[in-house]
């Protein structure tokens, strides 16, 4: 009869400390892993903050999109605002968002007409900001540009307006 090993950790399943090891370091592992990563069907938070503006005068014009279409079109946007500056400062919290890709456009509405105002050239005259604080070089960037991932429960992005 072959003769069996003897266990290296008598009343556990362990034979060696290599196992040993080895279930210590998965478990270390697991242990760091996010557990903050939302499940599907989950409402997230999504704080935008508006950063770069010189005066407090008119208000923030902000949309985001759910969408490439959307956000191309400049059409139905999922949530839109008018928003009072106080002390050059402005932020958005949007808390009914699910987990998924969006995207931000922000203008600085200085003289409060709720439009963007622009030249003849149809080049704006009050500042702007996307999302990825993203520019296009002819026109607006691409939602390839402007695109992030909402995935945590609370979720921080900063747009610079220029």
């Amino acid at each position: 009869m072959p003769r069996r090993r003897p266990r290296a950790f008598p009343g556990t399943p362990f034979r060696s400390l290599a196992g040993l090891v080895m279930l210590l370091l998965a478990m270390l592992l697991l242990a760091l892993l996010p557990v903050s990563v939302a499940a599907a069907g989950d409402t997230l938070t999504l704080t935008v903050r508006i950063e770069g503006l010189k005066s407090d005068r008119g208000g923030i014009a902000i949309a985001i999109y759910d969408s490439e279409q959307a956000f191309t079109e400049r059409t139905a946007p999922l949530h839109k605002a008018f928003l009072p500056i106080e002390d050059k400062s402005c932020s958005w919290v949007l808390t009914d968002l699910t987990a998924g890709d969006y995207a931000v456009l922000v203008y600085h509405d200085r003289n409060g007409n709720e439009q963007l105002d622009t030249n003849k050239l149809r080049i704006p005259k009050e500042p702007y900001g996307f999302s990825n604080n993203a520019r296009g070089s002819f026109g607006p960037p691409g939602f390839d540009k402007v695109r992030f991932t909402l995935s945590e429960p609370e979720q921080t992005i900063e747009i610079e307006v220029r």
